[in-house]
């Protein structure tokens, strides 16, 4: 086999079983490249990964284009990351034309609820262990404090997460006063434009230039999309809260990264020229940043400026996700039903070991039927 061939057939392999999220995406893959292939080192393989984490976008999806880079150049880049894509972008986009058809049936309406109270406790989960990793001292909670004010005012999550990611680096690089930077920050700052719509329906420009914009600064986890979209999208009428959940819960039956929701947003909101168009916004993206950086690998992972900003970006992204949670929440839990069912979702994903995400989720949909209908 070509070895350009052969990288491709690799990571669409990959792509139909890489289930649980990028650690999980990540393990395959040392699995898969540096004990059974032999393409690369451990050593190398965790030089890569760390320079995945200092550039925005889906960590498992870059790692990929990187160990691709690693392999064939710059073809083997973009053939492994469209390998990797390609079988959760189709699985998703066929969920999209199915929810379309289908989810206004009160019956099949009814599996979807009992899905969405899985998705705020599988958001909790993110939350939850990733700022045991990113809060680590009292600063990380006065950066989280300055990205709640910013967001407070008014400002586009695009503002919170960057100026967090500059507040981080001028404090912790530069030892300046933290206090100061929000108000200033809010003086310069123009507040965001609403997207422009046609008949309240995005149209393919408009996807295209939000996600391409969500791609370029997503630090933290890919449920930070979910921030994103509940600003730009839910508020402006083109998704509701339910479908919005729903989006989230169907990206999480198919493999690969979960910011493949785009492109079950995209095919609901405009077929299938919406998926393609959105999909290609979300991950273009990376693509850039990863052949940028290939050949700088070494050297970037080396600027102690870009972890400060990593840093600050992250809390920034995490302080979203906690803000999206309660505005969810709030607006799911009605009644004890809702409440009971996220209970047992919480009571299987916290302390039912090695469960899979994908089958809370098929459990939360049979309940969610029975509770409604029997």
């Amino acid at each position: 086999m070509k070895p350009l061939v052969d990288i491709f057939v690799s990571f669409f392999k990959l792509g139909f079983i890489a289930f649980g999220g990028p650690a999980a995406h990540v393990a395959l893959m040392e699995k898969e490249f540096v004990e059974k292939r032999n393409w690369l080192s451990s050593k190398t393989f965790l030089e890569i990964l760390g320079v995945t984490h200092l550039i925005p976008g889906p960590n498992s999806t870059e790692m990929a284009m990187h160990l691709g880079y690693h392999r064939g150049a710059y073809p083997g880049l973009f053939a492994a990351g469209f390998g990797f894509l390609l079988p959760a972008a189709t699985l998703t986009g066929l969920l999209a034309w199915f929810y379309s058809a289908y989810h206004k049936v009160p019956q099949i309406n009814a599996f979807f609820w009992g899905i969405q109270a899985v998705v705020l406790i599988v958001i909790l989960q993110a939350v939850l262990k990733l700022g045991k990793k990113a809060f680590t001292n009292w600063k990380d909670y006065m950066l989280m404090v300055a990205a709640l004010m910013i967001y407070l005012i008014g400002f586009d999550e695009v503002f919170v997460i960057l100026f967090t990611g500059l507040l981080a680096l001028i404090w912790l690089q530069f030892k300046s006063t933290l206090i100061s930077i929000p108000i200033l920050a809010t003086s310069l700052l123009p507040a965001s434009e609403p997207i422009q719509s046609v008949n309240n329906q995005p149209t393919l420009q408009s996807l295209f230039l939000f996600f391409f914009k969500v791609g370029s600064i997503l630090f933290g986890s890919g449920y930070v999309l979910i921030a994103f979209i509940e600003k730009d999208l839910v508020s402006r009428g083109w998704l509701t809260q339910q479908q919005l959940l729903d989006a989230v819960a169907l990206g999480q039956f198919t493999p690969g990264p979960v910011l493949t929701t785009s492109t079950f947003i995209g095919g609901f909101l405009q077929g299938l020229p919406g998926a393609v168009v959105a999909t290609l916004g979300m991950f273009l993206p990376s693509f850039i940043f990863v052949a940028l950086l290939g050949p700088l690998m070494q050297k970037v992972q080396k600027f102690e400026f870009m972890k400060s900003f990593l840093r600050g970006a992250t809390v920034g992204a995490l302080t979203l996700m906690v803000v999206v949670l309660y505005k969810m929440g709030f607006a799911f839990y009605s009644d004890w039903k809702a409440l009971a069912l996220s209970v047992v979702a919480f009571m299987l994903l916290f302390f039912v070991k090695k469960v899979p995400v994908f089958v809370v989720f098929l459990i939360g949909s049979v309940l969610g039927y029975l509770i409604k209908y029997i």
